[in-house]
This record gives C-alpha cells, sequence and structure tokens, in this order.
C-alpha cells in the first residue's frame, strides 16, 4: 500500500505550492500517493501532478497585501486562524493522510498536531528560531507610519499579537503556548529550510531543522513569441514583479528603464496591464524564469524566491521589497556585495537609474554573484530532500512497527 502525502500550502504567494510540487516529483510515485490541498487561484499547479486536488479555505494574495498594509500587520488574527484550522481539520479527516508536508500553512502547527499526523514544514530559515537575521522595519507611506506612532504599533507588539491569537487556539485544543514569534513559523516535526546559510544565516541547528538548499526549479512556463528577437547588442534587464510585487513601484522601474540604452524583459505575473510598458520592451505574463536570467545581466525583483534563481546564475540583483518577508530574504544583498536593496522612498527615477548602471558596470557585483553561485551548486536539493525525507519515514515505520 503506498503511503499518503497531504500537501497543504497558503494561498499568499505562488512559491509555497510551487516549492512543494518540485519537491514532491522528487518522490517515487510507485511508494507515495500524493494528495494537494492548494488555494483555489494557484490549485491548478498541481494538475498532472497529483493523485487528487483538494480546494483549500486560505487568504489570497489580494487578501494578504490588504492586510499586511493595516496598522496592526496582523494577518493571521483569531478569524483567519479560525477558517484555517476548520478547513485544515475537515481535509485532514477526509483524506486520511500518513505524512503532512506544508509550505507556510501556519495552522498546522495546531491542527497536525491534534490529529496526530506527522509534519514536515518547508520553510525558510530566516523565520527560525535559530535565525541571526534581524527582524527588519517593513516599507511604510506616510500615513501608515503616522498611524503606527500614534498607535504604539512596532514590530515586536505585532509579533505578539500573531502569537496571542496563535496561542488561544492551542489552548482550546489542549495545547502548550508557543513563546515565540518563529515558533509561529517553525511548529514542523521537521521543518527544512530551502536556504542556505550564506544567504540565510543561522546559529548551529538542533534534530528537526535543516538545510536542503534553495528549490530554483519552479515552473517550466514556455517560451514567449518574440524571444528569437532578443539580441545580444546590449545589456539585458529582466524585471520580475511577482505574485506579490507592488505596481506603484513597478510604474517607478519603467521610467527608470526607459531612461537607459538597455534591453529590458519583464514577467508580469499578471499584475499590471502589458500596455503600460514601453514598445521596446519584452513583456509577458510569466516566462521560463532560469532561461531568462540566463541570457540577463541584472534581475530586477520584489526581494523573493527570485534571489536564489538569479544567484544560481550568478546574477547580480537589485531587491525592491515590499513585505517583512521579503527584507529578510535580501538581508545578505549588500553584506556580500552581490547586488542592492532598495526601499520604496529611495525609488525615485533618478535614484534607480544610478543604481542600475552602477550594476551594470561594476564587475564586482558579478563577481560576488558567481562566488554565491559556488556555494549554491554545493546543495543538491534532490539528494537532500529524498535523503532526509526517507530516514524520516524509515524512523516513522521504525516506531510503528515497535
Amino acid at each position: 500500500m503506498k503511503i499518503k502525502l497531504l500537501l497543504m500550502c497558503d494561498g499568499i504567494a505562488l512559491s509555497h505550492i510551487v516549492r512543494l510540487m518540485v519537491l514532491v516529483s522528487y518522490l517515487d510515485r510507485e511508494k507515495y500517493e500524493i494528495v494537494v490541498a492548494a488555494s483555489p487561484e494557484y490549485k491548478h499547479i498541481a494538475v498532472g501532478k497529483a493523485d487528487q486536488i483538494i480546494e483549500l479555505d486560505t487568504l489570497s494574495v489580494k487578501e494578504f497585501e490588504e492586510r499586511e498594509n493595516t496598522v496592526t500587520g496582523n494577518i493571521y488574527d483569531k478569524d483567519v486562524l479560525k477558517m484555517y484550522i476548520e478547513s485544515d481539520l475537515k481535509i485532514i479527516s477526509e483524506v486520511k493522510p500518513d505524512i503532512i508536508i506544508g509550505d507556510l500553512r501556519v495552522s498546522l502547527g495546531i491542527t497536525a498536531k491534534i490529529s496526530k499526523i506527522p509534519y514536515i514544514n518547508i520553510q525558510n530559515a530566516h523565520w527560525s528560531t535559530f535565525s541571526m537575521v534581524d527582524f527588519p522595519m517593513p516599507d511604510f507611506n506616510l500615513l501608515k507610519l503616522f498611524l503606527c506612532i500614534i498607535s504604539g504599533m512596532t514590530p515586536t507588539k505585532a509579533q505578539k499579537n500573531f502569537v496571542k491569537a496563535y496561542n488561544e487556539y492551542r489552548i482550546q485544543y489542549g495545547m502548550e503556548k508557543i513563546n515565540t514569534f518563529q515558533e509561529f513559523f517553525t511548529s514542523g516535526d521537521l521543518n527544512l529550510y530551502a536556504d542556505i546559510p550564506l544567504l540565510s544565516p543561522t546559529r548551529a541547528l538542533t534534530d528537526g531543522h535543516a538545510f536542503i538548499g534553495p528549490i530554483i526549479d519552479f515552473i517550466d512556463n514556455p517560451l514567449p513569441s518574440w524571444w528569437d528577437e532578443i539580441k545580444d547588442d546590449k545589456k539585458i534587464v529582466y524585471c520580475t514583479i511577482g505574485s506579490t510585487g507592488s505596481i506603484d513601484k513597478t510604474r517607478k522601474i519603467i521610467k527608470a528603464l526607459e531612461k537607459l540604452d538597455v534591453t529590458v524583459i519583464v514577467a508580469t505575473a499578471g499584475k499590471i496591464d502589458p500596455s503600460e510598458f514601453p514598445e521596446h520592451f519584452y513583456v509577458s505574463k510569466y516566462v521560463p524564469a532560469l532561461k531568462v536570467i540566463e541570457k540577463a545581466d541584472l534581475v530586477i525583483f520584489n526581494g523573493g524566491a527570485t534571489l536564489y534563481q538569479a544567484l544560481s546564475k550568478g546574477k547580480p540583483v537589485l531587491s525592491l521589497p515590499n513585505m517583512v518577508d521579503q527584507f529578510m530574504f535580501s538581508s545578505q544583498i549588500e553584506k556580500l556585495k552581490i547586488g542592492k536593496v532598495l526601499r520604496y522612498n529611495k525609488m525615485n527615477s533618478s535614484n534607480l537609474v544610478k543604481v542600475i548602471r552602477e550594476l551594470l558596470s561594476d564587475s564586482t557585483y558579478k563577481e560576488n554573484a558567481g562566488k554565491v553561485m559556488n556555494e549554491i551548486k554545493q546543495y543538491n536539493v534532490k539528494e537532500r530532500f529524498v535523503s532526509i525525507f526517507e530516514a524520516y519515514i524509515d524512523d516513522l515505520m521504525a516506531n510503528k512497527s515497535s
């Protein structure tokens, strides 16, 4: 009989379901039955890759952005957690999995435990209790900054709000409280970090925590119709907006890139109408990212997982983060001199032009990005994940039989 795996992920960004689908593609399908519970927006990603697909109640990208932009920044309040917990428990009861694998499905720290199902958590190391990355101040517009000041809202207070709501449900279900914000994100029986320590430094990890390396394969999108028209007579800049990218920031980038004698490739993720781009830009909703990055001289992105894709090809980056997670992803970029990070208040056209020119002309950034590329090559994600996963399964089976 096959071992039944239930994959569950949040719907607030495309990367979460993609990471899970890449990882389970490494497993022997003769040995495992794959059931995917995903958001209505992203469940199509699992088509043809799973034995069963179930719709999961989750925040959408839009709802997530709206909640993060409030004064409290409390994304997972009691109402949201209630929805998540009820949806989890219903699906777990119906599927009856042997193992749950989650990616940013924070409610699994409660629901997997009370269901007595082993839970493997895929996460980024900057959310870990072992992380040495400082918690950043996110970008605020003036109104939100003013409201935060008069309300006394700080990052520490926001973290406590997260933990308070989560602990109320843990107590309700007879579980011990968690003590830190980081435990909220890394409460798996096994926590696997899709990073390398160079870009997400931690203290020494204990049992139940391991680096598997960055997942860079992602979705193999088809080449756009204009691909063969691109020439190599100019520097090539690849700009990817991402599923959580800022439209306002994108418009600022467009204006800056128009002033430069470069070839521009843009992946919009459907966030902005192609008609807003100059006619000589190469624009598509999605592109095969790794092929485009190979051709590019610079990658401009929103601070998320594209960082690893760019560096896996030794390309310097310009990170324009919006959210806390994206700032944490970008924490080592300037320290390692592999690119630049710009906050919103620094994103005027003249400064963007200046920074992009520097990144294209100073070979130090490319040289350092090449060094990180070599470090990434030391992490064979497929081998690491399968080795750790199979050892974990073997231990579970041995304990069950005894």
